[in-house]
């Protein structure tokens, strides 16, 4: 993937496991990280409280807004009381 692609990547791997350690309330979290047909998608799961409403969407944004200006996309999932699901998809080359 190129440079830019891969910095969008590393801060939304950041922000979504600071997310889950910060707010979760799980310990577990799993990373997972794939390439294939030109594209990269980032899987970051936790086990932890979920949300319907979070007070703050600033960080989650962040996330959505870094896949958009790559031409990918971002998909949160979460469920009260049975975690959080975050997947992040671009281009390989921004």
């Amino acid at each position: 993937m190129d440079d830019e692609v891969a910095e969008q990547l590393l801060r939304v791997l950041y922000e979504s496991v600071s997310n889950a350690v910060r707010h979760s309330g799980s310990e577990d979290i799993s990373i997972v990280l794939a390439a294939q047909d030109g594209e990269v998608v980032l899987t970051v799961r936790d086990t932890g409280r979920g949300f319907k409403d979070p007070e703050r969407m600033s960080g989650l944004n962040n996330m959505k807004n870094r896949a958009t200006r790559l031409g990918g996309d971002c998909t949160i999932d979460s469920v009260p009381g049975e975690g959080t699901s975050v997947t992040w998809t671009a281009p390989a080359a921004g």
